[in-house]
């Protein structure tokens, strides 16, 4: 699967829905998601929410890079000070908590990670 219609068919028939329900799990017209599948459409501009409605990698379905799952997320649990301050000292984010992340839904931390690894892959870094 050399482009992104070629892997959005596929990942759609692989999760077995329909146009019709992919777009409105994606929340997306289902004349989006055929112009996306017969490349009228290049580059979708709902690719995370098309991505989280088959829940397949963002990366895999943009590039093709990646396995398409995507990958569990694994939270700390905060037992231990010692740990606790240790992981807050390396703790990236300025305006969000550990407690905020692990507020979250498992499916909303996916797709945070997915969004991250997509810019981080994107821009180089990693």
């Amino acid at each position: 699967m050399n482009t992104l219609s070629e892997r959005l068919k596929y990942a759609r028939k692989l999760r077995d829905l329909t146009q019709k329900k992919l777009a409105q799990a994606a929340k997306v017209s289902q004349g989006a998601i055929s112009n996306y599948e017969t490349r009228l459409r290049a580059s979708p501009r709902h690719l995370l929410k098309l991505a989280a409605a088959l829940k397949v990698n963002p990366l895999w379905l943009a590039e093709g890079v990646g396995p398409i799952e995507t990958q569990p997320v694994a939270l700390l649990t905060l037992q231990d000070n010692s740990l606790a301050n240790q992981t807050a000292a390396t703790w990236p984010f300025e305006r969000i908590s550990i407690a905020d992340v692990q507020s979250l839904s498992s499916e909303q931390r996916h797709m945070i990670e997915d969004v991250i690894l997509t810019w981080t892959r994107n821009s180089g870094a990693g």
